[in-house]
């Protein structure tokens, strides 16, 4: 766990379209999650946060849970476009498993790959 206390944890991928996406645990339970996919037809920017519990620790990995708001910056109220939608903050939890190399969710936390020489800001 003390390998992504307090830290950004980024992927960022270029190829077809651009990925940026990070996780940040907080040792104060906290956690905020940051989703921003670009391609030539979409674009999906999503805000997560909330809080976050250990549901198993053992030496070698850990699981929580993280339970909060997802709010979709992409489908929110464009007064411009004449268009909105009411489904843009949704509450969600997921069950995150922590190991030496990665942290990934089951249903809407992306993986996210550890590494321990490069600090995260």
């Amino acid at each position: 766990m003390a390998a992504v206390l307090d830290r950004r944890i980024k992927n960022t991928i270029e190829e077809y379209s651009s990925s940026k996406n990070s996780l940040i645990l907080r040792s104060d339970y906290t956690f905020v999650l940051y989703e921003n996919d670009n391609s030539d037809n979409d674009k999906r920017e999503i805000i997560g946060d909330g809080s976050w519990e250990i549901v198993d620790l053992q030496k070698e990995k850990a699981k929580i849970r993280v339970f909060g708001k997802l709010l979709d910056l992409s489908q929110t109220f464009n007064e411009y476009q004449g268009s909105s939608s009411s489904s843009y903050l949704r509450i969600f939890q997921d069950f995150v498993t922590i190991d030496k190399k990665s942290v990934k969710g089951e249903k809407f936390v992306r993986m996210f790959l550890i590494d321990a020489g490069e600090e995260n800001k």
